[in-house]
């Protein structure tokens, strides 16, 4: 169908119209003019926004498009309202629109209900209509939508694996492991063929695989047999040959030796060793001789000619039957992976879509459609070159199908030129065969985007060739106008061509990273020498109406096509102290990061203190080296860092992964650091550091535990999955900062100047996808019959790249490209990319003259320049700051008198955020590291002490039932061990200690009975126990004087001991209690404590204890705790009293519990907290007026 200029005014607005927008001609404002007249009902019947489809393909072009329609309608009213000339379409259409106060109602109400308009993505179109048309579509409408089904496809591949693998033994076991080492090796080529409706061309049926290897075995064995015997001479004999060919044996010792080797062994023989043998078959050494002569005849001869026939079959067989094993093996992980997703109620967004197509096409489809039709009678589709099969059957049976009727309309709208998304689907032939089914095809000729100059520029570049696009014929390039509008560059008030060729010097190379690396320096080079322009004042854009402004770096990008080129130009700039932002699809799970996130969740985990010195050693943490080596000779040091460690990991446990990291940033004083080394990125690092936080945080709530969420993190890493949710998050200062960007991501955008250093850069496609004309099916060519026809595919998809970056410059674009280049290896990479293509048909030779003489001709001086690349190394002219400014001096006071505080700042004399865990209830001298022990000690007292065994005993007593001990207690201990960084020799020691704490009895003064009472910790059953309660309670005013009064009048200890001394409090108190329990009525606090207090039981008396205490000032954290379990008792019984209730504290010293000790009671602290020293230390710290005082 011939193909028309369309005018936006009288286009009809029923039928199939398809509408080709080239870069820049207006796309988004024909679909909004189009909108307009719907909604007027200007030719068609008045329709509101709900009843107009707008389909796009990302949730941020519905958004733009929603507000752009939006302000057009508004527009619209507003030249109804006053001056209809302010509007060209409603100035065009105003004479037939017939009642123009309810065409203004019409405009009011329609932007009015925007927020409502029907404007989806095509998946959340398929969505919406499974929901709404439940019962028609037999799709249960309580399903969950999943946007990243990353989890169920490894899931899935993992299950065919153990179902499919793990039972296969022998040869094809051999063939699996050859392919696939792995579940994720075998997921990596499954991938991109998972979602796919896909024949697959195997070529000609091979012999049985096990057969051809039993075959090749046989030949390989009397091949080794007879060369063990006759080899030398056979070598000899054709060396000797009179008429031997001296190109032939000079080449016979190392083959001789390859064959020595390859004859020692048959498994997993390459096809480059194995051609070594062709050269001794029959045929091979014909070549062993000069004309005339007559090859050796040798037995061996016939038995190399066995051996490679039958391993020529054998890599037939063998080829043939791996990409059965893979179709057979992607068809179960399919299968399973719909199990997976049906026994979780989960659909992915291409399922929506093949539902919703199953639905049309079933047998309530007539229904469906009918309802589809009343409900969106017109429908817009934006970027329609993206489309694939299945989303435009689905448009196609909708609004072209059987029962369609003049009323529905569909405008297709988009440019076959930019299509460049087959990697996620895009098909471009679908593209070509709807273009044949429209009732109308269009285009826009207007380019209002970029300058004269540069429009002339693309329109020169491709005219250049007959067939630029490939496929001449559905998708021609035809040239378009110029509105002219765009600011133009200009350096030293001259406007500059709008096409520079800049070569890149080839002469002498032979790699191309020399030349990428010239690209790269000579790019930058480019922008700096402009921005240093600009600061004089000589680089201005400069609009048609004489305006004009500084060129600045945000208006330069430079496009590339991988992360690699972009790190390149990144470099380059930062040599030249240039600032820049990489703008691509690069994952967030890529970044330093993330992996920096990943070892220190590893050793918060494992609480190994091995693991957790190389994960601060990171980079992102900012740890100098001299930093960490003071950690490692300074006890102190290292210990506070294992404070972190411990209290991070208790933070991870009780708050999530998201305020372990958020007090790890703060601890560490990271944002600082971050934003104040001028040698990274520190907004970029500190905005990483927080997504991948909610990432983690989110993932934490779908996976199970720690381990889980480690495991999590490290997928994430491996595959690299780049979801949209995934990428890193644009800052507001990049947009200052020169802009790299991939040409992919490029697509929509505009720049003023545009940098494209990699275009030369060409490369064959070994994509095995293609579109196979004759069956009009999409296939896979795992044989390579097809490689010409995936070749010229890749090419086209190549030139449409090339366009979407050429179009991306609205004044100036530089395009690199090297010359005098002699290595043949280098013109192959030139002449099959995209830019050879268009520039030359392929053609390296003579171009550099030829793009010379042209841009010297007139009628080009203003639209082409060459010029070499830059060679030498500039730096980015600071500006100049017109004055000194000095920081003003702050002579006011801050009043810090709230503050968050625990028992460890009470009796350190500061107040700062200490680990619960590391209440300093070990000996904080002693080191980790298990010293030296006299041979006469024994169990507990033997057993290692420091921060690591306290917290090894607290996390153990923790996690068992006192009351039925695990069946895999060995496990348990083991593994707690190992956590801790303890000899695992342990064990036994552990099981016998563990069995005295458990039964030591303990003693329970009953004053209301005048007695005492017996129990043991193994006497208390889960119900009875709550383990680490954790507590706030704030404090309005709390000073050491008062308190130490109340301690004084109230005494805990029988010993004395020495006064608090802190600032004054306000704010928080907080704290962990190790264990609080009931027995009989009454509620308990009890606190491990693992100190040291000598080598025998005696030692662990009761004095002993109350001087432990007293050291320490463990009193003070038993009054706070019993303060926190008596607020908390007081809100939970409703009769509460402090005498019948409260029952006490202990404070166990593990290492004196024994089993039968009935009479000394070593190792206990017990006593219970007066209650006027409670309740009067309650009063003090609410400031109240009448606080209750004791004499």
């Amino acid at each position: 169908m011939k193909t028309q200029e369309l005018i936006v005014e009288t286009v009809p607005l029923k039928g199939v119209r398809l509408i080709e927008a080239s870069a820049g001609t207006g796309k988004t404002y024909t679909i909004t003019s189009l909108y307009v007249r719907l909604v007027l009902g200007h030719e068609c019947t008045p329709l509101s926004p709900e009843k107009i489809l707008v389909v796009t393909f990302t949730r941020a072009a519905t958004e733009e498009l929603r507000d752009r329609i939006r302000k057009r309608l508004k527009q619209a009213l507003e030249a109804l309202e006053n001056d209809v000339s302010q509007d060209s379409l409603i100035e065009s259409i105003v004479n037939e629109i017939g009642d123009i106060p309810q065409a203004k109602q019409r405009l009011k109400d329609a932007m009015q209900i925007m927020d409502m308009a029907a404007i989806y993505t095509i998946h959340g179109f398929a969505q919406r209509l499974l929901r709404q048309n439940a019962m028609e579509s037999s799709v249960s409408d309580d399903f969950e939508l999943s946007l990243d089904e990353a989890q169920l496809v490894q899931q899935a591949v993992r299950d065919v694996w153990r179902s499919h693998v793990y039972p296969v033994q022998g040869k094809k076991l051999n063939l699996i492991l050859q392919n696939w080492q792995t579940p994720d090796e075998l997921q990596k080529q499954l991938i991109s063929l998972l979602h796919k409706n896909v024949d697959f061309h195997l070529g000609p049926a091979a012999p049985d695989y096990e057969k051809a290897t039993d075959t090749f075995e046989h030949a390989h064995g009397q091949l080794s047999k007879k060369w063990l015997t006759g080899g030398a001479g056979f070598i000899d004999s054709i060396r000797e040959n009179p008429k031997s060919s001296g190109t032939f044996t000079r080449y016979l010792d190392g083959r001789e030796a390859t064959i020595n080797k390859l004859l020692s062994h048959s498994n997993n023989i390459n096809a480059k060793d194995a051609k070594t043998f062709s050269y001794f078959t029959l045929e091979g050494l014909k070549k062993s001789v000069k004309k005339g002569g007559i090859p050796c005849d040798h037995e061996l001869v016939d038995a190399f000619s066995d051996w490679w026939e039958s391993y020529q079959l054998l890599e037939a067989s063998r080829t043939y039957a791996s990409n059965e094993l893979m179709i057979s093996l992607l068809e179960k992980t399919r299968l399973r992976l719909k199990q997976l997703k049906a026994s979780q109620g989960i659909l992915a967004p291409d399922d929506l879509l093949a539902l919703l197509n199953d639905a049309i096409e079933g047998e309530t489809g007539g229904q469906l459609l009918e309802q589809i039709r009343g409900q969106y009678p017109v429908a817009m589709v934006d970027e329609f070159q993206d489309t694939d099969a299945l989303q435009y059957r689905v448009f196609q049976a909708i609004y072209q199908g059987e029962g369609t009727h003049e009323n529905l309309a569909m405008f297709m709208i988009g440019d076959p030129k930019q299509a460049i998304y087959k990697f996620r689907g895009a098909d471009i032939f679908t593209y070509i065969q709807a273009k044949k089914a429209v009732h109308g095809a269009y285009s826009l000729d207007t380019n209002y985007r970029s300058t004269q100059s540069m429009v002339s520029a693309v329109n020169g570049f491709f005219t250049r060739h007959d067939r630029p696009f490939i496929y001449d014929n559905d998708i021609p390039f035809v040239e378009v106008k110029a509105k002219g509008d765009a600011a133009a560059l200009n350096i030293h008030q001259q406007p500059e061509p709008a096409l520079s060729w800049v070569f890149s010097d080839g002469l002498g190379k032979t790699r191309k990273q020399d030349i990428a690396d010239e690209c790269s320096e000579g790019t930058a080079q480019q922008i700096c020498e402009l921005l240093n322009l600009s600061q004089a004042g000589e680089a201005t854009l400069n609009d048609i109406e004489s305006a004009q402004r500084p060129l600045l770096a945000k208006d330069m990008a430079v496009l590339v096509r991988s992360a690699r080129q972009a790190k390149w130009i990144k470099n380059a700039l930062s040599k030249r102290g240039i600032g820049s932002v990489y703008v691509g699809r690069e994952s967030i799970f890529q970044s330093d990061q993330a992996l920096a996130m990943y070892s220190l969740l590893q050793a918060i985990h494992m609480l190994s203190e091995a693991q957790f010195r190389n994960a601060i050693a990171h980079p992102v943490w900012c740890v100098s080296l001299q930093t960490l080596q003071q950690f490692m000779q300074g006890e102190t040091l290292w210990e506070e860092q294992l404070e972190q460690l411990y209290s991070s990991r208790e933070l991870w446990q009780k708050k999530g992964v998201m305020a372990m990291f958020m007090n790890w940033l703060h601890v560490r004083n990271l944002p600082s650091t971050w934003l104040d080394n001028e040698h990274i990125e520190g907004e970029r690092c500190l905005t990483n550091f927080l997504h991948l936080a909610e990432l983690l945080q989110d993932a934490s709530t779908q996976v199970q535990g720690m381990q889980g969420l480690i495991s999590w993190l490290s997928h994430k890493i491996s595959i690299n999955l780049g979801q949209e949710d995934q990428q890193m998050l644009r800052l507001e200062s990049d947009a200052n900062l020169v802009q790299i960007v991939t040409i992919h991501k490029s697509k929509g955008l505009e720049y003023p100047v545009v940098f494209l250093p990699f275009t030369w850069d060409g490369k064959e496609s070994s994509d095995a996808l293609f579109y196979d004309e004759s069956q009009e099916s999409l296939r896979c060519d795992l044989v390579g019959d097809f490689k010409e026809q995936r070749i010229t595919e890749g090419l086209a998809e190549e030139v449409r790249l090339l366009y979407v970056a050429l179009t991306r410059a609205s004044a100036k674009c530089y395009v690199a490209l090297p010359k005098n280049v002699t290595d043949r290896k280098l013109m192959k990479t030139m002449q099959v990319s995209a830019l050879y293509h268009v520039l030359a048909q392929g053609k390296v030779e003579d171009l550099t003259s030829e793009l010379l003489s042209q841009s010297q001709q007139p009628e080009y001086a203003s639209i082409y320049q060459v010029s070499d690349m830059p060679q030498e190394q500039g730096v980015l002219t600071k500006t100049q700051v017109q004055q000194d400014l000095s920081v003003r001096t702050f002579n006011g006071r801050i009043k810090q008198d709230w503050v968050m505080s625990s028992f460890s700042s009470l009796i350190r004399h500061v107040h700062v955020p200490m680990s619960a865990r590391l209440n300093q209830d070990e000996d904080q001298e002693q080191t980790d590291i298990e010293a030296p022990v006299p041979k006469e000690l024994a169990g507990a007292f033997a057993f290692p002490r420091g921060a690591h065994a306290g917290n090894f005993l607290h996390t153990l007593l923790e996690e068992i039932d006192f009351s039925e001990l695990p069946e895999d207690l060995d496990q348990l201990i083991t593994e707690l061990l190992t956590r801790f960084s303890i000899e695992s020799h342990w064990l036994q020691v552990v099981k016998v200690w563990l069995n005295d704490i458990l039964q030591a009895p303990l003693l329970i003064p009953n004053v209301a009975e005048n007695k005492q009472e017996l129990l043991a910790l193994q006497s208390l059953t889960q119900d009875k126990k709550l383990v680490e309660m954790e507590f706030y309670f704030p404090v309005s005013k709390l000073n050491a004087q008062d308190f130490n009064h109340l301690l004084n009048q109230y005494p805990c200890l029988e010993v004395p001991t020495k006064p608090t001394d802190f600032r004054q409090l306000k704010g928080m108190l907080k704290g962990f209690v190790d264990l609080i329990f009931e027995w009989q009525g009454q509620y308990f606090i009890l606190d491990y404590k693992s100190n040291y207090l000598g080598d025998d039981y005696g030692a662990y008396h009761k004095i002993a204890t109350h001087e432990a205490m007293s050291e320490h000032r463990y009193d003070v954290q038993l009054v706070i705790y019993t303060l926190a379990l008596h607020r908390l008792l007081k809100l939970r019984i409703t009769d509460y009293d402090y005498d019948v209730h409260m029952g006490g504290g202990y404070y166990l010293f593990l290492r004196g519990l024994k089993a039968d000790d009935n009479q000394h009671h070593y190792g206990q602290y017990f006593h219970k907290p007066d209650r006027k020293l409670i309740e009067s230390l309650d009063a003090l710290i609410k400031e109240e007026k009448e606080a209750p005082v004791y004499e």
